[in-house]
């Protein structure tokens, strides 16, 4: 009996032994992933707190909630990392709670403290009790004068709603720092018959406006349109859009995408038909940045101009672009020194192809990027004039071709050598280019390649200092 004790005795403290053996390499294995697994737990807290503020900038809606999920360490940086909590993403659908709405909303702005907020409600659903949502303004009213942003996405007849309760309910609401507005109106309609669908309080500094599925004309800004120098469409009429922008005054930058085009001149509240912008062109004095996406917004040229306009992108081919530019060009006079054409990104066979005026040719144009460009429209791009200057574009320093013929790449990048050498030769030391790019379409199955003798031009034009970049299968433009 006692040898078996003994022999329990010694493999208990072998046991033992070993245990104490286990934890001390248990405790080596953790300071090794410390170092080398989470480096970054050991930082200083400085640093830590830079990173999380750009992890604020690049995910401004998930970053505070994830970063107080992995550790205590983290979480202690993140609650007192103010800039992280400034954008505020609230979601309302018939089964939430107003409480825990006014709750969130009232955390994110106590741990932002002094920060300026960005605020985006989504309202799902147009048949929630509009009640239920004056805690939510209550609690919106406090932090109203930190507003940078407001981005509101609800449905039409929901808007109608919470507009008439700020207005009778909250008169005084206002967001004195309050720079950009967002109003997307979501649901299946369109449009409902009320005017003033949204009227947002006052915002003295506000700037910028982005707008979709909204008629300008239903929002009332109570200071104008005066201050705005941003304004953004989308899915809105065509003379709606013009007669806003009748009413502006220091705009700088317009985007318009996908508008609604009544060719019998009429759409729901707007105030002046349509005809009446042909007859008497809109005039933007101050005007300077114009993209348009879409052949409907495109149209919007037949109808303004913009004498000082430096920058035109157009994303769509539409019939009688020709005409549209001739007209637009001829009536604007325009410093135009940059300017875009594109298909849309879903057109991946149409081919720009326009013919180039006189009104075109004589403009500043400095930088001119085309997608999809015919063969014809680049060689009458870069044509020569037996004078010392070139025909077209005589201030042109840079020419981006993109998605141009793949199955016809090789030739077409020998046409555009040859055109562009005639061009530089022809104006000497006068001549303005600097950079060209032509790269190719989408891949063609034994595709053939660009040889030397086709490049030989180019070259030449290499060796005079003019940057060329020839590239196959590259991005659109």
């Amino acid at each position: 009996m006692s040898t078996r004790r003994a022999q329990i005795d010694a493999l208990e403290k072998e046991i033992l032994r070993g245990e104490q053996r286990l934890q001390g390499l248990r405790r080596r294995l953790d300071v090794l992933r410390a170092e080398a697994v989470y480096p970054v737990l050991s930082l200083p807290t400085e640093i830590t707190t830079e990173i999380f503020c750009h992890c604020a900038l690049a995910f401004p809606k998930t970053a505070p909630l994830t970063l107080v999920r992995v550790c205590s360490s983290w979480r202690a940086v993140a609650m007192e990392t103010p800039l992280l909590w400034s954008t505020v993403s609230l979601l309302w659908d018939r089964h939430a709670n107003d409480r825990d709405v006014v709750e969130f909303l009232e955390t994110f702005v106590e741990r932002a403290a002094h920060c300026v907020l960005d605020l985006e409600l989504t309202v799902l659903s147009p048949v929630i009790d509009i009640a239920k949502m004056v805690g939510f303004i209550t609690a919106l009213k406090r932090c109203s004068p930190q507003m940078r942003t407001w981005t509101v996405k609800m449905p039409g007849a929901f808007a109608t709603g919470f507009n008439s309760l700020i207005l009778n309910r909250f008169p005084d609401l206002g967001f004195s720092a309050l720079e950009e507005l967002t109003f997307i109106r979501t649901g299946e309609n369109w449009d409902v018959p009320s005017i003033d669908i949204f009227q947002p309080p006052a915002a003295p500094k506000l700037s910028r406006v982005s707008l979709s599925s909204l008629p300008p004309t239903e929002l009332n800004l109570e200071a104008g349109w005066q201050n705005v120098f941003d304004f953004v469409a989308e899915d809105v009429a065509l003379v709606q859009c013009l007669h806003t922008l009748q009413e502006t005054t220091r705009l700088k930058s317009c985007i318009l995408r996908d508008l609604i085009f009544d060719p019998n001149g009429s759409a729901a509240h707007a105030p002046t038909p349509l005809g009446n912008f042909f007859l008497q062109p809109l005039t933007l004095d101050s005007l300077t940045r114009l993209t348009l996406i879409g052949g409907n917004a495109i149209q919007l040229l037949r109808f303004a101009s913009f004498p000082m306009l430096d920058s035109l992108e157009l994303v769509d081919v539409v019939h009688g672009l020709d005409d549209v530019l001739d007209h637009f060009f001829e009536r604007s006079l325009c410093p135009l020194q940059h300017l875009t054409i594109r298909p849309l990104a879903s057109d991946h066979d149409s081919t720009v192809s326009i013919h180039l005026s006189m009104t075109f040719g004589v403009l500043p144009i400095s930088t001119l990027s085309i997608s999809h460009p015919s063969t014809s429209l680049t060689i009458a791009l870069l044509q020569p004039e037996a004078l010392e200057t070139p025909k077209f574009l005589p201030y042109l320093r840079s020419l981006a071709l993109y998605d141009c013929p793949a199955a016809k790449f090789p030739s077409f990048v020998a046409a555009v050598g040859e055109q562009l050498e005639r061009r530089v030769s022809t104006a000497g030391l006068n001549s303005s280019v600097e950079t060209i790019r032509v790269i190719s379409g989408r891949p063609y199955p034994y595709l053939p390649k660009v040889n030397d003798e086709m490049l030989a031009p180019l070259d030449r034009l290499r060796k005079r200092g003019i940057q060329i970049e020839v590239g196959e299968f590259g991005p659109a433009g």
